[in-house]
């Protein structure tokens, strides 16, 4: 996700809790030096093959992540038709139920992250998270081998749930990590990469998901193979500096900044400005942050960052990403067609669409981007349904869902997470971003588990235009109540919310 660059050098502060599709979340607080000099970033060239190669690996567990999240659209085809009474149904509470423990999980699982991350390290959080990702996928491989179908449903629902709670746990901090190695000239590049990796992620099970005669178990297997993988790179990283400044390890902090660095940048400097950073952080009881909320400056930010987080889920997009090889099955196409279909345009099209957001969301702006994000998934949303209607309509349909997917990358799957940052105050963002990174999950798993309940109830063409109607109110929303951020320090955001606040304004 790209990271909004301003005067003066920013500092990414690790947020306690985060999500999407998932989310991830960093803080960004100014520093402005008293006294007039280039940032330390600035003076000499840096080092990139360190940090580079730090940050992908820290980027691995998304990727698993992004596996988890596409996983049910393939999966339920070959649960659906297992023998000795196991087979898992569509349209049944046991499908819905299925689909929505990984969201379900993570929401768990993020509310760790903060903790550990906090307590133990970044690094250590990140080891430990990819327990649950193996043990969820071993879960999810044996079950093939179980006849009992009481204990067979069993353990694919606590698969389910222990891959999901990994998730939470993984796709949360890792994008901490990367933002705290990361030098503040590359650090929007750098953040964006667990956002790519995890569409990767999702790349990856719709790739493995064409192989003719390959079984849901495998594909689980597989994923705890590259769990194993991703624990044997990871434990070879080094802690984040500013974690180890904030212990008082100065030393060892000096010797990892020297790496990540080179030898010829001034680490002396970065430390300085990281101690400034973390002095001037103030952490909040519960009842203090209670009392903040009485100023508008606090609540009206997380009123409106509370909407941006609901329409974001409320799109339709984890429908998209949890059962779009079924959704395009159920429409008509065949069971090949369908596979390949996913496979381009929820597999292949977030990794191609989300690097241009990157390196345009610092140009164009926030709110231009999530307008044409709204409108765009609101038309897609549209032809879906029309899709779902009418016969011989495939190419709207597959049309539709690569317009969707492009859509949501180029708005509302990185900009929320940039716009927390942003938008909250410094003092009370640790508490009220983790609120917002649990209503996401837990918006996303209303989405999952209840989609196909209502669209028993209504029909598919129907819950895809009500999707589309979301859209397009989130798109009005947008347009007139929600602020640009593009380019403003923070604390002339709150100075605007408590001031000036105005609708429709794009100042």
């Amino acid at each position: 996700m790209a990271q909004p660059r301003d005067e003066g050098s920013s500092l990414l502060l690790s947020l306690n809790h985060s999500s999407n599709h998932g989310p991830s979340i960093q803080e960004s607080v100014q520093i402005s030096p008293s006294h007039k000099r280039s940032s330390f970033c600035c003076q000499r060239p840096e080092r990139l093959w360190s940090t580079s190669i730090v940050a992908l690996a820290a980027a691995l567990s998304p990727l698993v992540g992004g596996y988890a999240l596409g996983y049910p659209s393939s999966s339920l085809i070959n649960l659906s038709n297992m023998t000795h009474n196991r087979s898992l149904v569509n349209g049944s509470v046991l499908v819905d139920t299925y689909g929505a423990l990984v969201p379900f999980g993570a929401l768990f699982g993020g509310a760790m992250a903060g903790f550990s991350a906090d307590t133990l390290g970044r690094k250590p959080t990140i080891i430990i998270a990819l327990l649950p990702y193996f043990v969820g996928w071993i879960l999810l491989g044996i079950s093939w081998f179980i006849n009992n179908s009481i204990a067979f449903k069993v353990i694919i629902l606590v698969g389910r749930f222990i891959t999901g709670f990994g998730a939470g746990w993984a796709t949360l901090v890792a994008p901490v990590y990367v933002g705290e190695v990361s030098a503040p000239s590359l650090r929007g590049f750098y953040s964006s990469l667990p956002q790519l990796l995890l569409n990767v992620g999702i790349f990856l099970i719709y790739c493995i998901a064409v192989i003719p005669g390959i079984e849901y178990y495998q594909t689980a297997f597989i994923a705890a193979g590259m769990s194993c993988i991703a624990f044997l790179i990871v434990i070879w990283l080094p802690e984040t500096p500013r974690f180890l400044i904030a212990k008082e390890n100065f030393k060892k902090a000096l010797k990892v900044l020297v790496f990540l660095r080179g030898p010829t940048m001034n680490a002396q400097e970065e430390i300085a400005e990281i101690e400034g950073a973390i002095a001037k952080q103030k952490k909040l009881s519960c009842i203090e942050t209670l009392r903040e909320m009485r100023h508008r400056s606090v609540y009206l930010p997380f009123i409106l960052m509370l909407m941006v987080m609901f329409f974001q889920q409320f799109s339709g997009i984890n429908t998209i990403a949890f059962y779009g090889e079924i959704i395009l099955k159920d429409a008509g196409l065949s069971q090949e067609m369908a596979k390949y279909m996913a496979l381009l345009s929820i597999g292949l099209c977030p990794v191609i669409f989300t690097l241009p957001t990157v390196l345009t969301v610092d140009l164009v702006g926030r709110k231009i981007l999530l307008m044409a994000s709204a409108l765009i998934m609101g038309f897609s949303s549209y032809g879906l349904g029309l899709f779902n209607r009418y016969e011989n309509l495939n190419i709207l349909g597959i049309v539709s869902m690569i317009c969707f997917e492009f859509g949501f990358s180029i708005g509302y799957g990185p900009i929320p997470w940039i716009m927390i940052a942003e938008m909250i105050p410094l003092r009370v963002r640790g508490q009220l971003g983790g609120i917002l990174v649990g209503f996401s999950w837990g918006c996303a798993a209303l989405i999952t588990g209840f989609y196909f309940v209502y669209v028993e109830y209504v029909g598919a063409d129907y819950a895809w235009w009500t999707f589309g109607f979301l859209n397009i109110a989130s798109f009005a929303f947008v347009a007139f109540f929600l602020p640009e951020t593009k380019g403003k320090k923070l604390e002339v955001m709150e100075k605007q919310f408590l001031n000036n606040y105005k609708l429709c304004s794009y100042r």
